[in-house]
């Protein structure tokens, strides 16, 4: 567990559930309680409490940042989130939906429809504002041109100039406001489906019936919380866009033809079009890429899960080596299914920054050789002001849309297969027993897995209160089949099976939970302190407690590392004796225990049926299982009943099966006086960098993809920028000429080469620089890899499975998906911000002295937020660890889960921890609208200044250098606050490459694999000497073996 994090399996230590709803499935009735994972704060949320402006301004994280700026945040720093915002009201709007939908309509847009119906309010905020926004950002080229119209026209009448200029700043503030709004309410509803999926999916996991479990991996199960939900981050931002970026260009198209006539603007639009189509034509082309890539990642996750999980064997085994070869081609396979559909990405943004400079040439072309039209200043860049809002609409939010929406309709139906699965109650399905003394009645039952194959068959039995029965057979008779049937696991074919009362279950292979060792017995029910004791000593446990360092409040971890097999398994019989079920199923309990304990926990078994009046069921290999037991059920090869009765009628105590003994498994010895020293934490704090990402994780992530190449998109990036700048600028000298002049094939030459390099240098630079981002990614997660699989044990002693898997998971994904994305934008964004800040100045230079004012302004701004958001973004990505943990831990234990019926508390702990992963992205985000919307307001205030300068210096501007001017400053605030959020951005994604580098470069390594020379003549015998052992499991646990000595001559056989 994470330090400082209550287990709410304890009764009283976690929230509390209200209320129940009905929930109806193809396979049974269940009553869920609907989650209320109480805040333990009276803290009323910020956003609740704040007014309607600070709502607008995001002045309600204030103190937040405030904090941030004094000292690193902490997660316990983090105010509550409003009441509509919490995760559970999420999860019970989508879970109430989706029951809604269930049966319902096409089933291609089943969950669609469920998503709809649970944020129908957010779907529809996001079209108005969407439209707004719009509507606002084409109205500036409108008024732009009449403000052109008035400059040109030497026109005397300041009022109307007056006009014009304040109605185009206006619309400049209003932009800024509905923006900010938009996306505050469009990424909103991409994180509440993201939090109410994936506590819909983890209910889901808890219910799942065994072949359901089966048709989809571990990995492709933990892929869907890891990777999949995050495609509604972007997703849902994009949505809209695919049909209001329709309505702009019918209204662009309308006003351009205005300015240059109807073929012209046809020729400009059409080549937008033309891209979008395009761009059209590669969203299945995507999709399918999306598909490929999650298959892949499936695959890779899944065997990383099952390598950290068998940890111990791989290094037993010295199979580093070939297991990381086997997940770095499984790695190369994913990312050349990533690249492909990142170099769509990649022409998108190439082209989002060329288009516009083609579309200019062939309308302004066709405007003046074709139609022989004189191109005008109030024509020319009004007409390119719309092209650049169309640039915008379509070349990235349309193109944004083809990329994130089919990916995020992918996930959405990869969540739809697996919530469509079969279902089972377990225990729950099965009938009670007509006589009233039965706990168990199983009547000429046959049963087998997902094959056709039966794997018992016609066994009927009954197990009464106070009795035991037990069951034996040769390996692979299907024994454990048999209690998985009665868990409704394996699937009864014929006859019929009936329970009484709540079960408890013992498994084979103990499951441990993450906490202490009072936590694994207790499950949840409440702590009985003498039922306790007498459940201790009857599960011979009690001895093994003492010697531990604190207790049975020692911490045992998820795997349960600092106990012996047969520790473990006399914890988990701990735990299904002290439960307050009628029935209990033992799998072989015994088989991990030495005979002096075996005899123990038999006479202590046979003590409890008297006491507590339950039935057991026990498989066992043990012979003296049949003494203890009522009656006796022997199974053939076949799986067919060859005995049952009582056990003095019986010929197992003779049978070959049974007269071997199991493996014996000694109770480690344990430090006398160890429960005087200090607590030690088994399970580490997760690392945690602090302050700003430093310069040498952003040269350690280029030089993994090549330091030449990255120089190359340098250049790229410069010389680009350069060819739109001239551009640009030749255009206002050949506007400035008369018709004649304007004619001559120099001018279309010189503006079509300048163009043609703008559009080339675009999608040059885009590529390489998406291609060494994916080169980049594939070498840190194979450096990183092996430096896990290479490490001590003692590091997989202190890390959850889940906290690994979520580097290579979560953290891995994100690098992979919007990381390039983010970084590239950033960097070409930057590009074009100073191009327009250079061009702004020549044509004002009074602008020179508000220039370092803002710029200064706009620093502090980004440092002052950025110093909060990266610990935020550190805090997200920690706090995903224990739930992805929780949510492995849940995958691997669910028949314990569902035998004991612990869905609901298991659920209300995931749920807990869920919330608390809420917390730091949602201010996280708040965040970001807020730096985001203060750089707006301050790039209008910009527009401003350059528009009344412009007013008051009527006579002493150039009008073509004004109009440029004027134009760029439409986008320029749009492009800066848009820059510097994207570079905070890219700041806080880092912390993933920081946290995958420090695994690469920090974790310190075991001994190397190299052999020493031997003689070849080694072993000459196989004797084994001990001297003086010690052994502890990591340098800061207490030792488990002190000066053990033994000799073992060669031939001997010892147990």
């Amino acid at each position: 567990m994470v330090e400082g994090e209550r287990n709410p399996l304890i009764k009283g230590s976690g929230p509390t559930y209200n209320g129940e709803v009905t929930a109806q499935s193809d396979a049974h009735r269940r009553k869920w309680k609907v989650l209320s994972w109480r805040e333990p704060t009276t803290e009323t949320p910020p956003r609740d409490a704040g007014s309607w402006v600070s709502k607008i301004n995001y002045s309600y994280i204030n103190p937040l940042l405030a904090l941030g700026w004094t000292k690193p945040l902490n997660a316990d720093d983090l105010p509550p989130l409003a009441e509509n915002d919490k995760t559970r009201t999420q999860h019970r709007k989508l879970r109430e939906a989706w029951d809604r939908v269930q049966g319902t309509g096409s089933p291609t847009w089943r969950f669609w429809r469920a998503l709809y119906h649970a944020f129908t309010s957010e779907f529809y905020l996001a079209a108005i504002y969407s439209v707004l926004e719009s509507a606002l950002t084409i109205g500036q080229p409108v008024l732009l041109g009449y403000l052109l119209t008035w400059f040109k026209d030497d026109d005397d009448d300041y009022l109307k100039g007056g006009l014009f200029t304040g109605g185009f700043i206006t619309c400049s503030f209003l932009a800024a406001i509905v923006h900010h709004q938009l996306f505050y309410h469009t990424m909103r509803a991409g994180w509440v489906c993201r939090m109410g999926c994936t506590a819909l999916i983890h209910e889901k996991l808890l219910h799942s019936s065994y072949s359901a479990r089966q048709s989809h991996t571990n990995g492709k199960i933990i892929n869907l919380v890891s990777t999949d939900v995050l495609r509604f981050d972007m997703g849902m931002v994009f949505l809209q866009f695919t049909w209001v970026s329709a309505i702009d260009c019918i209204v662009v198209y309308y006003l351009m033809a205005r300015n240059v006539g109807y073929g012209p603007a046809a020729a400009g639009v059409g080549v937008l079009a033309l891209v979008s189509i395009w761009q059209l034509h590669n969203t299945k082309r995507l999709a399918r890429f999306r598909k490929e890539t999650a298959q892949a990642t499936d695959a890779r996750v899944s065997l990383t899960s099952q390598l950290l999980s068998g940890m111990l064997s791989v290094k037993a085994a010295t199979w580093e080596v070939p297991f990381q070869k086997m997940i770095a081609k499984l790695r190369a396979n994913e990312a050349r299914w990533i690249l492909k559909s990142q170099l769509v990405k990649a022409f998108n943004l190439g082209i989002y920054f060329s288009a516009p400079a083609v579309a200019s040439f062939v309308t302004f072309a066709l405007y003046v050789h074709v139609n022989g039209h004189q191109l005008e200043i109030d024509e020319a860049y009004p007409t390119i002001a719309l092209l650049q809002v169309l640039r915008h609409s379509m070349g990235k939010k349309l193109a944004r849309a083809f990329e994130t929406v089919p990916e995020m309709h992918i996930a959405v139906k990869r969540i739809q297969d697996f919530l469509e699965t079969e279902e089972d109650g377990g225990v729950a399905d099965h009938e009670e027993p007509a006589e009233e003394g039965l706990v168990l009645e199983v009547d000429s039952m046959s049963c087998q897995w997902n094959t056709k194959k039966t794997v018992v068959e016609g066994l009927s039995l009954k197990v009464g209160r106070g009795e035991m029965v037990s069951i034996s057979g040769p390996v692979g008779c299907g024994k454990s089949t048999v209690l998985s049937a009665i868990l409704g696991e394996a699937k009864v074919t014929s006859g019929s099976i009936k329970v009484r009362g709540p079960v408890a279950y013992c498994p084979q292979q103990p499951w441990i939970i993450a906490g202490t060792v009072r936590d694994n017995i207790l499950f949840g029910s409440e702590y009985d302190a003498e039922r306790y004791e007498r459940i201790l000593k009857a599960a011979c446990i009690d001895v093994d407690i003492k010697q531990l360092q604190n207790g049975d409040m020692t911490e045992i971890g998820e795997r349960g590392v600092n106990l012996s097999g047969g520790q473990k398994a006399r914890v988990s019989l701990a735990r299904a004796l002290y439960s307050d079920a009628q029935l209990i199923l033992l799998d072989d309990p015994l088989a991990a225990v030495d005979p002096c304990v075996c005899d123990s926990l038999l006479d202590s078994m046979r003590s409890l049926l008297t006491y507590k009046e339950v039935g057991i069921l026990l498989v066992s290999h043990q012979p003296k299982a049949v003494v203890y037991s009522e009656r006796v059920v022997s199974l053939t090869a076949t799986g067919t009943v060859a005995y049952y009765g009582e056990p003095e009628e019986s010929a197992m105590t003779t049978s070959p099966q049974l007269s071997k003994s199991s493996s014996v498994e000694e109770v480690p010895e344990k430090p006398e006086g160890g429960s005087g020293e200090a607590p030690v934490k088994l399970v580490e704090a997760e690392d945690r960098m602090k302050g700003a990402v430093t310069g040498q994780t952003y040269k350690s992530y280029f030089q993994a993809g090549g330091t030449w190449l990255t120089v190359v998109v340098a250049v790229c990036l410069v010389a680009g920028q350069g060819s739109m700048m001239y551009s640009d600028y030749f255009l206002s000298n050949w506007a400035g000429n008369d018709l004649k002049e304007q004619q001559k094939d120099f001018y279309l030459i010189v503006y079509g080469s300048a163009c043609g390099m703008t559009f080339v240098l675009g999608l040059v630079r885009a590529f390489l620089f998406f291609y060494i981002t994916i080169r980049a990614n594939s070498n840190i997660h194979n450096g990183s890899f092996a430096s896990v699989l290479h490490t001590h044990m003692s590091f997989f002693t202190s890390n959850p499975l889940g906290r690994i898997i979520n580097r290579f998971s979560a953290d891995l994904g994100q690098i992979d998906e919007q990381l390039p994305v983010s970084f590239f934008d950033t960097l070409q964004m930057a590009c074009m911000v100073v191009g327009a800040v250079v061009l702004v100045c020549i044509a004002i230079p009074w602008i020179i002295i508000a220039i370092p004012f803002l710029v200064a302004i706009f620093w502090w701004l980004r440092k002052y937020a950025t110093r909060s958001l990266r610990e935020l973004k550190r805090l997200d990505g920690i706090s995903r660890s224990p739930v992805f943990a929780a949510f492995s831990a849940n995958l691997n234990g669910i028949t314990s889960i569902k035998a004991f019926q612990k869905h609901d508390e298991i659920q209300h702990a995931f749920g807990t921890k869920l919330e608390k992963m809420a917390l730091p992205w949602y201010w996280w985000f708040i965040g970001n609208r807020w730096i985001g919307f203060r750089l707006d307001i301050m790039c209008s205030f910009l527009v401003l200044f350059l528009a009344g300068f412009g007013l008051a210096l009527r006579d002493s501007v150039s009008t073509s250098l004004y109009a440029l001017a004027m134009t760029y400053s439409m986008t320029l605030g749009e492009m800066f606050q848009y820059m510097v959020r994207q570079s905070s951005l890219v700041e806080t994604m880092m912390t993933s490459v920081e946290r995958l580098l420090y695994y690469r470069d920090r974790l310190e390594p075991e001994a190397g694999l190299d052999i020493p020379t031997i003689d070849p003549e080694w072993p000459a015998d196989g004797s084994l000497a001990l001297n003086n052992l010690a052994v502890r499991y990591r340098k800061d646990l207490p030792l488990v073996l002190t000066d053990v000595s033994a000799a073992i001559p060669q031939g001997s056989r010892v147990g």
